[in-house]
């Protein structure tokens, strides 16, 4: 998980990671949360929270040519899951 991640708990709630390394602030879209920041990625991933996409990675697969390989390049540059 990084910023600028999309997220989604297993109760259905989304939100953004707005910043933080090893533990996140998030700006919730859906919801009910009273914490919106310190999360450790332990937390998350035990409310069920998985990554489901990328603001810089949408953005440069949604402006991108529509001929050639300008989704791979943003794919690349912008990858929604870490290696």
């Amino acid at each position: 998980m990084k910023q600028l991640d999309i997220i989604q708990l297993g109760d259905g709630s989304v939100g953004i990671i707005t910043e933080g390394r090893k533990s996140f602030s998030i700006r919730w879209w859906s919801g009910v949360h009273y914490k919106s920041a310190w999360w450790s990625e332990e937390e998350l991933t035990s409310l069920g929270g998985v990554v489901i996409a990328n603001l810089p990675n949408t953005i440069a697969t949604n402006f991108c040519h529509p001929f050639g390989d300008g989704k791979d390049s943003a794919n690349k540059l912008y990858p929604v899951k870490e290696d």
